[in-house]
Parts: C-alpha cells; sequence; structure tokens
C-alpha cells in the first residue's frame, strides 16, 4: 500500500514540475495566488474523511479577526498605490456672489454675522468629521469666503 501512495506522489510531483515549466509566468503568478485556497479545500476534504474538523473550527475562530485586519490593511495598501486620498475633490473655481448666499441659505445683503452665523451652523451639520461630506464643506468654506472676502 505505501509504495502505491509513494508511487502516485511521484507521478504528481513529475506532473506538477512539468506543469510549471510550461506555463507562461502570468498564468503561473495567479495559479499560485490560488494555491493556499486549493491546499485548504484538500486539507479540509482530508480532514472530513478522517472525522477530525472539531479541531479546526477551533483555529478558523480564532484566526478570522487576524484575517479580517488583514483585509482591512490590503485595502488601504491598494488605495495609497493607487493614489486614492481622501480629500475633497476642487470645489468650483468660480462661485457668483448668489450661490455662495444660496449655499448658505441667506437673502442677499446678509449683514456679516449672519454669514458667519450660518456658516457656522452648516459646518456643525456638514463637517466630514460629524459624517458630513469634503465636498459639501468645502462649498460652505468658499461661500462664506466669497461673501466676506474683499
Amino acid at each position: 500500500m505505501r509504495t502505491y501512495i509513494i508511487l502516485v506522489a511521484l507521478v504528481a510531483l513529475y506532473l506538477l514540475i512539468r506543469l510549471f515549466l510550461r506555463t507562461p509566468p502570468e498564468k503561473l503568478a495567479r495559479l499560485l495566488r490560488q494555491l493556499p485556497l486549493i491546499a485548504a479545500g484538500l486539507l479540509l476534504v482530508v480532514l472530513a474523511t478522517i472525522k477530525k474538523l472539531p479541531w479546526l473550527f477551533a483555529i478558523i475562530g480564532a484566526a478570522l479577526p487576524i484575517v479580517q485586519r488583514w483585509l482591512i490593511l490590503r485595502r488601504v495598501g491598494k488605495e495609497d498605490k493607487t493614489g486614492a486620498t481622501h480629500s475633497p475633490p476642487p470645489p468650483k473655481a468660480s462661485m457668483t456672489r448668489d450661490e455662495a448666499y444660496a449655499i448658505l441659505g441667506l437673502q442677499p445683503g446678509a449683514s456679516e454675522a449672519e454669514i458667519i452665523q450660518a456658516h457656522r451652523q452648516l459646518i456643525q451639520k456638514l463637517h466630514p468629521d460629524r459624517g458630513g461630506s469634503d465636498l459639501l464643506a468645502s462649498q460652505i468654506n468658499q461661500a462664506k469666503d466669497i461673501l466676506l472676502g474683499p
């Protein structure tokens, strides 16, 4: 029986080496990325057949938080590599005074105190740190700057 297992293992090894040498590098890289999943699947099949799965569930339960953190860090790393930033998109180059009044919810000719008060109330509601968007906060700030500027 052992002789057959060794013979099957040697034939499988020979076929894997042939496959490795004939496969293009791109396809080989994809296959190597999938290899851990394939190995885990085979391990599950073997463990299910010999009825040794209970300890595996404990390991999976302990590994889940680690895998979750790894996936989050991997996603953040990809965002950094692609140059993705969390900065607000640039506001329109020219906002009219009427648009600025509309954004702040004021009538044209509002006083400086009214502009500051409206800005303060809106930015408290729509600031990115409080769940608002970067775009809205930048528009509110730009509207205040236009109305209070020279």
